[in-house]
């Protein structure tokens, strides 16, 4: 292990602590036990059988949201709309679930095509106008999560609900659904699922795009000096294009996953679900690294089942909330307080 992955390591760390101790100061200033928080962590991933398998569940489009959001940043991307992209791809998989005439495996594998698609073209839009009219990714991926949201819910109410309630969408076919008798038995019927084994697919794949082939170095000489980039003979305006796509395909197959997991429907909705900008926090918390990204997305997710527990205990579950914007803002500002340091000691060397 050398010796900037070990600082990596360690910043991580410290900046979960820190979110955790502003929590437990916010959840003392209340008047509740702070350690509380604590308990509630533990309880919604280690719990029980059925908690750990909720906890995995819910921590996987979290996750893929964040490799999605990680393969943007190594091209000097900010994808913000890994949410749009999600919400775009949900609505279709379901759509796709429901309307397929083919037997359960053909579905299922025509959904997760269809919701890579989705989510790829969804992200072109931002990815072309970056490319070609230096136009700010960040304020169009906002607007456009904007659209998503109006969108699917235009979708639902219009065109695509159930007979009896005009603002939810037809329940998939369990025949579709991601759910394995055998994990659902194993974990006493949580709501775990074949999710697990797309992103351990999906984190391989990103792992060796980025570290072992031309693209990966690319996307990463586009990341640091565009400029340079040209220079040394490598097209930037086609490597921002195929990253952001790439991105929005991530960013779909995390909504494959939630459109295909339990409860299995869509309803209307009036504010963001939070998969995609979750994921921003996933991504730098991971320091872009696959398996970086994994192990946040697990915390976000205990984090996220945590807010359930502290209700159980008369807490305001936006506490857990609170402390994912910390351990956001501290994973932001964490890279330039380790170049910082890094020049103060190769200065000091001198």
């Amino acid at each position: 292990m050398n010796r900037q992955m070990k600082i990596n390591i360690i910043t991580a760390l410290l900046t979960v602590v820190v979110g955790l101790v502003v929590g437990m100061i916010i959840i003392a200033i209340i008047g509740s036990n702070p350690w509380s928080l604590l308990n509630a962590i533990y309880e919604g991933t280690f719990g029980s059988v059925v908690n750990f398998g909720n906890w995995i569940s819910i921590s996987v489009p979290l996750a893929l949201t964040g490799l999605a959001v990680a393969i943007g940043y190594r091209a000097g991307l900010f994808n913000i709309g890994a949410e749009g992209q999600f919400q775009m791809a949900t609505i279709a998989s379901i759509l796709v679930a429901v309307t397929s005439p083919f037997n359960g495996l053909i579905t299922i594998l025509l959904v997760i095509i269809v919701g890579i698609i989705v989510g790829a073209l969804w992200a072109l839009i931002p990815g072309i106008l970056k490319a070609y009219y230096k136009i700010n990714e960040v304020v169009v991926t906002i607007m456009m999560n904007w659209i998503a949201l109006y969108l699917t819910n235009y979708f639902i109410v219009v065109h695509f609900h159930t007979s009896t309630n005009l603002t939810q969408t037809p329940i998939i076919p369990s025949t579709v659904s991601l759910n394995l008798k055998w994990l659902t038995n194993l974990t006493n019927g949580s709501n775990i699922n074949a999710g697990i084994f797309i992103l351990m697919l999906a984190a391989i794949f990103y792992w060796y795009s980025v570290e072992k082939t031309t693209f990966g170095y690319e996307i990463k000489a586009v990341g640091n000096s565009s400029e340079a980039a040209i220079y040394a003979g490598i097209d930037s305006k086609k490597r921002i294009i195929q990253t952001m796509c790439l991105s929005g395909a991530f960013a779909g197959l995390a909504g494959v996953v939630y459109a295909l997991s339990a409860p299995g429907y869509q309803t209307t909705l009036s504010v963001f679900r939070g998969f995609g900008f979750d994921g921003i926090t996933v991504a730098l918390l991971g320091q872009l690294s696959a398996i970086g990204v994994i192990l946040s997305g697990l915390l976000l997710g205990g984090l996220r089942q945590a807010g359930i527990f502290m209700q159980i205990q008369q807490i305001p579950k936006e506490i857990s909330d609170i402390i994912i914007g910390v351990i956001l803002i501290f994973s932001a500002l964490s890279p330039i307080i380790i170049k910082k340091i890094m020049k103060k000691k190769g200065d000091a060397n001198e």
